[in-house]
């Protein structure tokens, strides 16, 4: 498959996957998955679509990597979950969240959006609920092949990674022509999280940045969030895997999000 990057371990069997978990995660410009066994890694692949940011044609490629590719057209999996960058989202305080009303709320900050045309799910994260909705169509493509997927709020993960991190930081998870910012409210103390255009890069300011996702320190998003915030840095985010393993020199940052989306352990 062309502009495609993949790494794999001899230990992946096909007869096995029942026992795997397979998680994708989509944007305008990626289509990747990864295999896990536990904090095992298996299966890395990595697609570049280019930098349309037409819908149609991302789904025709979607579909067309699911129905060719040998692995991807097994159906039986331990889970499979989906990370979809094609997201809308807020956040709700735990103690006044309703679940009935998780669309009500996305509404509220989105008045324009058909939510019909959405899937809305809540996570509970940090003493808040993320309220999020992805486009049920790019969904419907993938729950086809796989009745049992589960959809997740790439924001989520962002989150609970961003729990660890101390009080100072702020994260920046980057795909597509946006960037996902986490920082604390120094009132609240609740965690914020905003999807932002990268043309509103020069809006932002700060002490520390710790980025994740598609960065290079020879960037021109790099660069001119080195000139916004005090201290950049790319997060020395490392896949678990032994050091002579084939995963040991990935770029962990690029698969940030696909690594914390991962089932939690047995």
């Amino acid at each position: 498959m062309n502009n495609c990057f993949k790494i794999t371990d001899e230990r992946f069997s096909a007869e096995r996957t029942d026992l795997y978990d397979l998680i994708f995660e989509i944007q305008f410009s990626r289509f990747r998955f990864m295999v896990c066994s536990g904090s095992q890694l298996l299966w890395l692949e990595d697609h570049f679509l280019g930098n349309s940011n037409d819908l149609q044609a991302c789904i025709a490629r979607y579909s067309a990597i699911l129905e060719q590719h040998p692995v991807l057209r097994i159906p039986y999996w331990k889970s499979i979950r989906l990370i979809s960058g094609f997201q809308i989202h807020t956040l709700i305080p735990a103690e006044v969240f309703e679940t009935s009303r998780a669309a009500e709320y996305l509404q509220l900050v989105y008045p324009s959006a058909r939510l019909a045309d959405f899937e809305v799910t809540s996570e509970a994260v940090l003493n808040q609920h993320v309220v999020s909705a992805t486009i049920s169509k790019i969904n419907r493509i993938f729950r086809e092949r796989y009745p049992t997927l589960t959809v997740l709020s790439g924001i989520t993960t962002g989150m609970r990674y961003f729990a660890g991190l101390s009080p100072d930081i702020t994260l920046g998870v980057m795909a597509d022509r946006f960037i996902d910012l986490y920082y604390r409210n120094t009132k609240s103390k609740l965690t914020i999280a905003e999807k932002i255009p990268l043309k509103y890069l020069d809006e932002l300011s700060g002490s520390t940045l710790t980025l994740m996702g598609e960065v290079t320190p020879f960037s021109a998003s790099f660069a001119l969030l080195k000139e916004r915030f005090q201290t950049v840095i790319i997060g020395d985010y490392v896949l678990p895997e032994e050091p002579a393993g084939k995963f040991a020199d990935l770029p962990g940052h690029r698969y940030f999000t696909l690594w914390e989306g991962r089932p939690a352990a047995d």
